[in-house]
């Protein structure tokens, strides 16, 4: 019993001494017309296509595209573990574009040349967020990566969408942290931006919990072994 205690122990000590930076991995954005699977497929996927019939009712036109805009509450997924999903500086804004899964994704408007500083804060802290990025195919895009204490854990700068390709204009990008830090994740744009597929892990307690039943199991065969 004491090498059995003494072993599962030294296993919970040695996982929190693992430090690591989330990492950027590019996989490949959905694409309803070409049918182009999403992947990777991490887990609770958010496509914003629930929205359709919310923007379909909507008053509000976008003046240059002649879309509907449905002003998008922030806490709109909070059930499905998003604790909020919000834009710096303007309104964001479910629309008929999508070029991913369509028909709807999330963009800001014409006012600002679809700029965007979004922000997608997680209920908890989580090993794993993916999302889909539209854009021009020119403009620059950066991730940033945030920690349980709103600390910044990664930024990716730089990236650019593909113009050519089965999706072009298109992308999508996972960030990755096995610590299972990341709270929120931020893209910034300055001009025609538009996010889609969002996707999550499985929470990290469900890991726990399942490695509680292991370790409970084991225990159970050590006692047995033991007798």
């Amino acid at each position: 019993m004491k090498k059995l205690f003494l072993f599962c122990a030294s296993t919970i000590v040695c996982s929190s001494l693992v430090v690591a930076s989330p990492v950027l991995s590019i996989g490949t954005p959905a694409n309803n017309t070409n049918s182009i699977t999403l992947s990777p497929q991490i887990g609770t996927l958010i496509n914003f296509d629930d929205l359709a019939s919310s923007v379909s009712s909507s008053a509000t036109i976008d003046p240059v595209t002649g879309f509907p805009l449905f002003a998008l509450p922030s806490n709109q997924y909070a059930s499905q573990g998003v604790a909020s999903i919000s834009n710096s500086g303007s309104q964001l804004f479910a629309t008929f574009i999508s070029q991913q899964s369509a028909p709807v994704y999330l963009t800001t408007g014409s006012s600002d040349n679809f700029a965007g500083d979004i922000t997608i804060a997680l209920n908890h802290p989580n090993t794993a967020i993916g999302i889909g990025v539209s854009s021009d195919g020119t403009t620059p895009i950066t991730l940033k990566a945030f920690g349980a204490s709103d600390n910044l854990l990664a930024t990716f700068s730089g990236l650019v969408v593909p113009t050519t390709g089965p999706t072009p204009n298109n992308a999508y990008y996972v960030v990755s942290d096995p610590t299972g830090d990341i709270q929120s994740l931020e893209i910034i744009s300055s001009q025609n931006l538009g996010i889609d597929d969002l996707q999550i892990a499985p929470e990290p307690s469900e890991y726990l919990v399942t490695g509680g039943a292991l370790a409970f199991l084991a225990f159970l065969r050590f006692r047995r072994r033991k007798s």
